[in-house]
């Protein structure tokens, strides 16, 4: 499915009360594995360039991040390099699959896949969250942000802002595309409910 959001021109945009959404670059971790909450390491050398291009994207504004490294790190690097603040955001982790976390997608029951598959917004891995359940983390951070701001954030926050920003369908928002490091705008504040 693409995306909802269109990522050119993202310095001269100059739209206020926006949040510019970040995913974190790619993690040292063998292909397959399931992960959200799981904090794992990323490689400091290409953390430190990509930074720099973000740098060169996005405009200054204050920085908001997840507290895991493969956020936290990017984000340092890209404040450090700004000269804005950074603020560690507890509510912008990924979610969190429980007993999944660490596993192999294929040594996960194929009849929990199933299940999750059919109602991707409700289900929860056992002692995980749900999609809806990092709806409500993330709809309280977005209406708290009462200024422009860059989120280094994660591909389950970033789906959740486009359900919360664009209002699209739980569903749809849950199987949203999510590339590394590309910049994605949201400047609506979303529905009052």
């Amino acid at each position: 499915m693409s995306a909802p959001w269109q990522a050119v021109g993202l310095k001269s945009a100059g739209l206020v009360n926006h949040i510019w959404a970040v995913r974190h670059a790619r993690i040292e971790v063998a292909h397959g594995l399931c992960y959200g909450h799981t904090d794992w390491q990323v490689d400091a050398d290409a953390t430190q360039h990509q930074a720099a291009q973000l740098a060169q994207q996005l405009p200054a504004l204050p920085i908001v991040s997840s507290p895991l490294l493969r956020c936290r790190q990017l984000a340092q690097a890209l404040a450090d390099l700004t000269q804005q603040p950074l603020r560690i955001e507890q509510r912008l982790i990924e979610m969190n699959f429980g007993d999944w976390e660490g596993l192999p997608w294929a040594q996960i029951a194929r009849r929990d896949l199933d299940t999750w598959a059919a109602n991707p917004v409700e289900f929860a891995a056992p002692n995980g969250e749900s999609f809806a359940d990092l709806i409500s983390r993330v709809k309280a951070v977005q209406r708290e942000q009462k200024t422009s701001a860059i989120w280094i954030t994660h591909a389950g926050v970033i789906r959740a802002l486009t359900h919360v920003c664009h209002t699209l369908p739980l569903t749809a928002a849950a199987s949203v595309e999510v590339p590394y490091l590309l910049a994605h705008p949201f400047s609506r504040l979303g529905p009052a409910d």
